[in-house]
């Protein structure tokens, strides 16, 4: 997924498209964009730099993901001394790379040192780094450390009602009983001779002849 923004500063021309998105928050979202279609490179390989093809990327929307840069303290880490980490310049995400792209997540270099030690990993795009990090003085009193629980819940109405209906159903066995056969005209009949003509006369009740 690619932002709009990077689309217009590249003077990349797309071709028009659809495409139906489904998240946790939307289902079935029709969006009107373009396929497009880029080449990336790492700006840390000092020669020949492997170029990462995305064919038909999609843009549409604007990437809303909020950017929280950290910096690294490298030398507390020996495993990670010599390792480039450019400063990101850039104010917000404007490429989304998916799994569909397995290049871009083949680890080429792993750099390990311990449990408690951050992980450095170089793919074709160049390091990543992630794991546990520690952060300067500065930083831990700066920096808020936020946590977020989510609660999802669904509830569809089709199927409540359905187990509502099943749940009487078992509270009514051996209460009332289902008519195995149907009514015949003259059954009718006689059911509306009783409701017509039943009366209660010196205490004694009289229907009128079936």
């Amino acid at each position: 997924m690619v932002d709009p923004s990077l689309i217009e500063q590249l003077g990349v021309q797309g071709r028009s498209d659809k495409l139906v998105v489904s998240t946790v928050s939307n289902e079935n979202d029709l969006q009107h964009g373009q396929r497009v279609t880029l080449a990336l490179e790492s700006l840390t390989t000092d020669e020949n730099p492997e170029r990462l093809e995305i064919i038909n990327g999609w843009c549409s929307k604007e990437l809303k993901i909020p950017l929280r840069h950290q910096r690294v303290i490298q030398d507390k880490w020996n495993h990670l001394q010599d390792i480039p980490f450019p400063n990101v310049e850039g104010k917000k995400i404007s490429i989304i790379i998916g799994t569909n792209l397995p290049e871009a997540f083949i680890p080429l270099d792993i750099r390990y040192d311990g449990p408690e030690a951050p992980v450095a990993l170089r793919s074709r795009l160049g390091y990543s780094i992630f794991g546990r990090v520690v952060l300067t003085t500065e930083l831990q009193r700066s920096t808020p450390n936020p946590s977020a629980v989510y609660n999802v819940c669904v509830a569809d109405d089709f199927t409540l009602n359905k187990q509502l209906e099943s749940f009487w159903k078992i509270e009514h066995l051996g209460i009332t009983r289902e008519c195995s056969t149907p009514s015949s005209v003259q059954d009718k009949r006689a059911l509306e001779v009783i409701e017509e003509t039943l009366t209660k006369v010196d205490g004694h009740y009289e229907i009128g002849l079936l």
